[in-house]
């Protein structure tokens, strides 16, 4: 793996703690239920925390790591898809105060796989 990818795999996990960084700033905590029994809750930043991450990163940082992030979600997004797990998105406009536990970025589908019992796991083809 060259320099140049652990660069982008630094960012990333940068990202992450930002985006993680923002549910632990209030210490009140809040409860908010998503609908499901089993299932995978992708969240998303409000707009405000975005330009807060363009100003501490960088805005060529802050898109390279935001293109990343996307395909990692699209990609994550896809393997639920194929494999028929759920997915809730929310905003973290609507839930503030959420801790979140995020898998291990490149490969998340081993915990995946743990958690929903696959023992067959399915994969996207490349071209959907």
């Amino acid at each position: 793996m060259g320099c140049e990818s652990n660069q982008k795999i630094n960012q990333i996990i940068i990202f992450i703690v930002l985006l993680l960084s923002f549910g632990y700033a209030n210490p009140k905590e809040k409860d908010f239920v998503v609908d499901c029994d089993k299932c995978v809750i992708e969240v998303s930043f409000t707009e405000e925390e975005a330009e807060r991450f363009k100003k501490e990163m960088g805005e060529d940082n802050f898109y390279d790591t935001a293109d990343d992030a996307n395909y990692y979600s699209y990609t994550l997004r896809k393997y639920l898809e194929v494999n028929g797990i759920e997915s809730k998105h929310i905003s973290r406009l609507e839930t503030p105060y959420t801790k979140l536990i995020f898998p291990y970025v490149s490969d998340p589908q081993e915990q995946i796989n743990a958690y929903f019992n696959i023992t067959n796991p399915k994969y996207p083809k490349e071209n959907e």
